[in-house]
């Protein structure tokens, strides 16, 4: 094969992932809380709640809240508690 029929089979073989995760994933953005573990992490934790902030940094990083220490857990929903 040569490099452009290489080149181009790579963008398809991207593409087409990127496409189908699209697809798949899409659906999620109107899903709901499920009611799991969402109280503790989400709905009932005032650190969450106030959203990305330098106090909340600290407690991520300090906390053994629900008995685990997962900082990037905690990163990753408080900027999206911000937007509600």
């Amino acid at each position: 094969m040569d490099k452009n029929s290489d080149k181009n089979r790579s963008l398809f073989i991207c593409l087409t992932l990127i496409i189908a995760v699209l697809a798949v994933f899409n659906q999620v953005r109107n899903f709901k809380f499920i009611n799991f573990d969402d109280h503790v992490y989400v709905t009932e934790n005032p650190n969450i709640q106030a959203g990305l902030t330098l106090n909340a940094v600290k407690w991520a990083f300090t906390t053994g809240y629900a008995n685990f220490w997962h900082p990037i857990t905690w990163f990753s929903l408080m900027p999206n508690l911000s937007r509600f």
